[in-house]
């Protein structure tokens, strides 16, 4: 066999599975089959376990949600030279979107935690990104990703810009065009597409056009 030996079984049962010739098991199947390898008593637990609602999850994720939209305009402000806020500024100005059953203290608290983290520091890197990529020209968000190459989470957005708008630049190039004067992000992929099509498909387009008959 190409290859090299026989395929594994749960390669084979997955293939069968995934064509149609293997039925899966239901719901009722499976967990009778997991009663009868751990025991009634030990699947109930495990599945009570599994099931209850995660209660110390819940504040933070509000308390992240809450925090969304000041943070992305933090980052709106910073982007166009205005002062940064402190951070107990930041936590009141989100604190009334918190639904919460502590005290307002407590919450404000809580958020200034928040907004202390390595992970908060990578949602605001994060958020500046996708504010300057939608919002700004390429000479505000090509700094940016220089500077969130360095934190972790955020790196990988950042190569990703990057590496998009330098294809946009090399195939405008290629194709002999301009390009465009302080572009937006989107701008700057538009007219690297342009210039792809015009680069691989411009002869083409010449010689049906030499082709045409008069009218």
């Amino acid at each position: 066999m190409i290859g090299g030996g026989p395929p594994r079984p749960e390669s084979y049962f997955e293939t069968a599975l995934g064509s149609g010739l293997l039925s899966a098991a239901s719901l009722d199947d499976e967990i009778k089959r997991l009663i009868r390898r751990h025991g009634k008593e030990a699947v109930a637990k495990a599945a009570k376990k599994l099931t209850k609602p995660n209660l110390r999850a819940e504040p933070e994720i509000q308390d992240y949600r809450a925090l969304e939209p000041i943070l992305r305009e933090e980052a709106r402000r910073l982007l166009n030279g205005e002062p940064a806020r402190s951070r107990t500024q930041l936590a009141e100005l989100a604190a009334p979107a918190v639904k919460h059953k502590q005290s307002h203290s407590s919450v404000i608290t809580r958020l200034l935690r928040r907004l202390s983290t390595p992970r908060c520091a990578t949602y605001r890197a994060i958020y500046a990104l996708e504010v300057a990529k939608a919002e700004f020209s390429v000479r505000t968000l090509i700094p940016l990703c220089r500077k969130s190459e360095g934190i972790a989470g955020a790196d990988s957005l950042a190569k990703h810009y990057l590496e998009k708008m330098n294809d946009a630049v090399i195939a405008i190039e290629e194709a002999g065009d301009p390009i465009p004067t302080n572009p937006t992000y989107d701008e700057l992929l538009a007219a690297g597409t342009r210039a792809s099509v015009k680069r691989n498909f411009g002869p083409l387009m010449h010689a049906l056009s030499i082709g045409k008959p008069d009218h």
